[in-house]
């Protein structure tokens, strides 16, 4: 039987660096995918751990707050808690390749 994961939104590979600032110290992130939820870092250095509240820093377009919903190893699951405008304007930012560069 084949497992398939349903998604309420579509993921994008995106394969770009954010900086991620929580209470625990700053660190820099591997972006694997992305999506209007939130998004899955591969990091080097030590996640925080499930339910921080974080900022995540893209390169072009500035802040936007989540919270850590998953961590297993360097993998970090981000759910975003930004206003619905916020959110739609880093959708935006990505989808005219802007936010990354």
């Amino acid at each position: 039987m084949v497992d398939i994961e349903k998604r309420l939104f579509e993921r994008n590979d995106t394969f770009s660096t954010v900086r991620v600032i929580s209470p625990d110290g700053d660190m820099e992130g591997v972006v694997e995918d992305f999506s209007i939820a939130g998004m899955g870092l591969r990091v080097e250095s030590a996640p925080p751990p499930e339910e921080t509240d974080v900022t995540i820093l893209f390169p072009n377009f500035g802040g936007l707050s989540a919270q850590v919903v998953r961590v297993r190893g360097n993998e970090v699951g981000l759910s975003f808690t930004d206003t619905p405008e916020r959110i739609g304007e880093l959708m935006h930012a990505v989808k005219n390749h802007s936010a990354f560069r």
